[in-house]
């Protein structure tokens, strides 16, 4: 796989779950989210990409990706993704909902009982990290041609207030501030419910709910 510049999380976090070798033998793998490369380099990533030959491009994004969204981060990765499908080469793109494990970002912001205000009606369909690392590994060992691009989610639906209660009742309350919010609050309420039979059809993964996970998150 090729990863270029210092990828966004949760993209970051993902990589060092897959095998090394993954997907090896489809050739390589030009692996994009924010922070891999600048608006004005990616012309030139893609570029080298053709010329090299035998390349496929794996865009990882959110769900929520728009061109008039509110959020910058939604509107950067839909010129990614416009840009690649535009390339020429092939390309997949997953679009993937907040992500939740024991140490992520987003469950130990919960944990740490932050005030929701008027996001607490947010309605999410969060995904286990380990099965986005799972959809990961998974998209780059599948076979693709042309542009494919999928929702990736939990098959649970959540609003954030009950997100919260749930890590409430997980343990001991974490420090103000713990973790972060990924994606930001903004973000997570831009985001459409996901559209989730394709992915599962593709991928042959249905991943685990949430509510039978978090007990083992203290």
């Amino acid at each position: 796989m090729l990863v270029p510049g210092r990828p966004a999380p949760p993209l970051s976090r993902l990589l060092p779950l897959l095998h090394p070798h993954a997907g090896a033998e489809r050739g390589e793998t030009l692996v994009l989210t924010t922070g891999s490369v600048s608006g004005a380099e990616i012309a030139a990533v893609l570029g080298e990409g053709r010329r090299r030959g035998n390349i496929r491009v794996l865009v990882i994004g959110s769900l929520g990706v728009h061109p008039d969204a509110a959020s910058p981060r939604l509107r950067d990765l839909w010129m990614l993704e416009e840009a690649c499908r535009a390339s020429g080469l092939p390309v997949m793109a997953l679009r993937l909902s907040p992500l939740l494990g024991a140490a992520s970002p987003l469950w130990r912001r919960l944990r740490s009982r932050p005030a929701l205000g008027r996001h607490a009606s947010v309605l999410l369909c969060p995904m286990a990290e380990t099965d986005a690392a799972l959809a990961l590994h998974r998209a780059v060992e599948l076979e693709w041609t042309g542009t494919e691009w999928y929702d990736v989610a939990g098959p649970e639906m959540w609003s954030l207030a009950e997100l919260a209660e749930l890590a409430r009742g997980v343990g001991e309350r974490l420090r103000a501030g713990a973790g972060d919010w990924e994606p930001a609050l903004e973000e997570m309420a831009e985001a459409r419910l996901p559209e989730l039979s394709a992915w599962r059809q593709r991928s042959a993964l249905v991943p685990s709910g949430i509510g039978a996970l978090a007990a083992s998150w203290s």
